[in-house]
């Protein structure tokens, strides 16, 4: 409870601070903007650590680490993705925000690759035997 409070307070300070500088009509409430949400998603990743670590047990356990490692990278990408690309778009620039999101995507695929291989072998091999 006592680290939430400190992420939040420290969230809202961010906010305060922003307001401020965006009064003054000064141009540096973006970087102050980008740099507390890369805080703030720094504090979410070591807030995950634990969940993380259980999850790789877990998968470790029963013999699906390599999916649940899949899993994990693909929602990482679309996390950062996500967050790159509502930045993007804060700062007025859709394009680049679609940009981002279009490269996403095309990882995601590429991460998905193997499954798809691995998928697509096994349909042969069962349409191969009838």
């Amino acid at each position: 409870m006592g680290e939430v409070l400190k992420i939040c307070g420290g969230a809202l300070l961010c906010v305060i601070a922003i307001i401020v500088l965006r009064s003054m009509g000064r141009e540096l409430h973006l970087p102050l903007q980008w740099t507390g949400v890369v805080a703030l998603t720094g504090a979410a990743v070591v807030l995950l650590q634990p969940i993380l670590a259980w999850l790789s047990e877990v998968a470790a356990a029963n013999g699906i680490s390599d999916t649940v490692s899949l899993l994990l990278r693909a929602l990482g990408i679309a996390a950062v993705v996500q967050l790159c690309a509502d930045l993007c778009r804060q700062s007025g620039e859709s394009a680049i925000a679609s940009g981002v999101e279009l490269v996403g995507r095309v990882q995601l695929l590429l991460l998905a690759l193997p499954v798809l291989q691995k998928l697509l072998s096994g349909v042969t091999a069962l349409l191969s035997d009838v």
